[in-house]
């Protein structure tokens, strides 16, 4: 019985320690679109998003249109 105790207490640890690495990717996805877009165009370019690494690494998957640059509504359900 110790043995399943053990599973499962390893098994809970494991899914909060993957919630709280969830949560903590939530907080460096909170990118302030207005702060972000330096030349205010109305357009994050890669050089803008360079300064926060998440945003940064995911450019491209979250350039839907493919133009090089994320607007605002690019960037409504990742900043969530």
């Amino acid at each position: 019985m110790a043995g399943a105790v053990s599973a499962d207490a390893a098994a809970n640890a494991s899914a909060a320690a993957a919630a709280a690495k969830d949560a903590a990717s939530m907080v460096d996805y909170s990118a302030d679109f207005d702060l972000m877009d330096g030349d205010q165009d109305g357009v994050i370019t890669p050089a803008e998003a360079a300064s926060n690494a998440t945003l940064s690494a995911e450019f491209e998957i979250l350039d839907s249109n493919n133009d090089g640059k994320l607007g605002k509504a690019e960037l409504a359900g990742w900043s969530q």
